[in-house]
C-alpha cells in the first residue's frame, strides 16, 4: 500500500531550536516527553505492506527568525521525494522579502504561520492579507491552522479566501474537532468546503486528548468528506507528535482499516495528497545553493 504522507515534521535538534519541544514551553501536552527530540528521515521508514512514497514536511520551529534554514537542511538530507512548507511571520513588514527568498528553493509549496487562537486578529490585519496576496501570485499555498468552531475566524478565513484570487489553502488537523462543538465546527467546514481551492488534512488527534481510535478517525473522515468530498480529504500523521499516541507504522495500519473500500481509502492515503502538493516521484528536490544568499 503505497502512501503519500502530507503532514509530518522531521528533527534536528543539533541545528535547529523547537522552542515547543521544551517542556517547560507551551504546548503543555500531558504526554508531551513522548516526542522524539530527532526525527529525520529514517524515523519515517515503512515496512510491509505500506511504502512511504514521498511526503509534506510542515515547519516545525526551527529557526522563526531564518525559516530558510529548515529548507536548507532538508533539502541537503532528505532522499525521497518531498515538498516543504515554510514558516514565515505573514504580518510582519519584512515576509514579503522573507516569503521571496524561501521561493528560491525547489520544495517549498507553501507558507504556514500559525492561526490558532489569534485567528481573528491575524486575518483582520492588512499586512497579513498582503502576505497571503503576494504568496498567491507566486503559487504557494496557505496551510491554515485553526479551530473550525471558531465562527468569526472561519468568516474572515472565507472572505481572504474570496477576496485573494487562486490562494490555494489546506486546513491542519481537521480544523481540530473538539469535543462538545461538533455543531460549530461542522458549519466551519460547511463554509469553507464551498471553496474548490480549499482541501483538509485529518490528523492531530493526539493533541487533541481524544482517544485515538479507528471509530474516532472514521467519524470524523466522514464528517469531512460529506463537504470536501472525497477528493479534498488527505490522512496524514502529524509525526513526530503522534509519538504521544501510537508509532509512525502504527498509524498506517489504523488508517488501513478503515472502513472504505480500496479506491477511497488509496484516495485518503496517497492520491490526494500527492496531486494537492504536485509531488513528482521521479525527482528529489535539490537545493539552489546558488540563490541562497538572496537577502
Amino acid at each position: 500500500m503505497q502512501i503519500v504522507d502530507p503532514h509530518l515534521h522531521l528533527i534536528n535538534v543539533k541545528q535547529g531550536k523547537y522552542d515547543w519541544l521544551q517542556l517547560n514551553n507551551p504546548p503543555h501536552w500531558p504526554l508531551k516527553s513522548h516526542i522524539p527530540h530527532n526525527a529525520d528521515e529514517a524515523a519515517i521508514t515503512l515496512s510491509a505492506p505500506f511504502e512511504l512514497k514521498g511526503f509534506v514536511h510542515i515547519e516545525a520551529g526551527f529557526d522563526n527568525n531564518e525559516p530558510w534554514r529548515e529548507i536548507d537542511w532538508l533539502e541537503q538530507h532528505c532522499k525521497l521525494p518531498f515538498k516543504s512548507i515554510a514558516y514565515a511571520d505573514l504580518s510582519s513588514i519584512s515576509s514579503i522579502q522573507t516569503i521571496k527568498r524561501l521561493c528560491n528553493y525547489q520544495s517549498v509549496v507553501g507558507i504556514r504561520h500559525i492561526l490558532d487562537e489569534d485567528a481573528v486578529r491575524l486575518l483582520s490585519k492588512t499586512s497579513f492579507r498582503t502576505s497571503l496576496q503576494f504568496m498567491a501570485e507566486q503559487g504557494l499555498m496557505f496551510e491554515a491552522q485553526l479551530n473550525l468552531s471558531d465562527q468569526k475566524a472561519v468568516a474572515l478565513l472565507a472572505k481572504v479566501i474570496k477576496e485573494t484570487a487562486g490562494l490555494k489553502v489546506t486546513i491542519n488537523h481537521a480544523g481540530f474537532p473538539f469535543h462538545g462543538a461538533t455543531d460549530c465546527w461542522q458549519a466551519g467546514i460547511e463554509t469553507l468546503a464551498q471553496f474548490s481551492r480549499v482541501a483538509i488534512k485529518c490528523s492531530g488527534l493526539e493533541m487533541m486528548e481524544q482517544p485515538y481510535t479507528i471509530h474516532g478517525l472514521q467519524r470524523i473522515l466522514l464528517s469531512l468528506m460529506a463537504y470536501f468530498s472525497e477528493n479534498r480529504v488527505m490522512l496524514a500523521s502529524n509525526f513526530p507528535v503522534l509519538t504521544m499516541a501510537m508509532g509512525y507504522q502504527n498509524f498506517w495500519h489504523l488508517c488501513a482499516e478503515l472502513e472504505f473500500d480500496e479506491f477511497i481509502l488509496n484516495k485518503l492515503m496517497f492520491t490526494n495528497a500527492q496531486q494537492w502538493y504536485d509531488i513528482d516521484f521521479a525527482a528529489v528536490p535539490e537545493a539552489k545553493l546558488e540563490t541562497h544568499g538572496y537577502a
